[in-house]
């Protein structure tokens, strides 16, 4: 947030608050950030997340993640403008190639997005050479051989995506429970 200096001038700080659900919010908002409480982008954040919770504890907004939805849509990163906007583009499907880069498209782990770079990800080039220069199959732990895939580049990001598939296993699983536990089918 405060490397992007989001609300550093009018300009931008007023695209923030057009987000914000409640006129009289909005209008509390631009007057404090053109006030004396509002002197840099830290300290408008800071008048920003006050407005909100008090804006929700007094019923004023039922918006509970407008503050969320400020974050994705200003701080989000953005690896092409065409890749954020565009809903169809190729690149929002996980391990497509990029047709003029020869990237691959790598799922990120969130609790590590500042250590993410996009030049470094694995390329179609690279993933080949590396296949080739591969040892024969080895085995793991409990004696099943391990996937060729895995041992590349790529491996880490297939780690990322694997663990985002088992969440989503594990709650689908859970909605199925509850909903037979309603339906008292066994």
């Amino acid at each position: 947030m405060e490397k992007q200096d989001l609300l550093d001038c009018e300009q931008k700080w007023k695209k923030v608050v057009a987000l914000v659900p409640a006129d009289n919010v909005r209008e509390q908002l631009l007057e404090d950030f053109c006030g004396k409480l509002g002197k840099d982008s830290r300290s408008r954040w800071k008048i920003l997340t006050t407005r909100l919770e008090q804006a929700v504890q007094k019923n004023m907004t039922k918006q509970l993640h407008v503050e969320d939805e400020i974050k994705l849509q200003f701080c989000y990163p953005r690896l092409d403008v065409n890749v954020s906007k565009g809903v169809n583009h190729l690149l929002k499907s996980p391990f497509c190639i990029h047709p003029k880069t020869g990237r691959v498209c790598v799922p990120m782990d969130p609790r590590k997005i500042d250590e993410f770079d996009p030049m470094t990800v694995p390329t179609i080039s690279g993933l080949l050479d590396e296949l080739d220069s591969l040892e024969p199959a080895e085995n793991n732990d409990q004696g099943k051989k391990i996937k060729d895939y895995k041992k590349t580049s790529l491996g880490p990001f297939l780690e990322v995506f694997e663990t985002f598939l088992q969440g989503l296993e594990s709650s689908r699983k859970g909605k199925l429970i509850e909903q037979s536990d309603i339906k008292m089918e066994f």
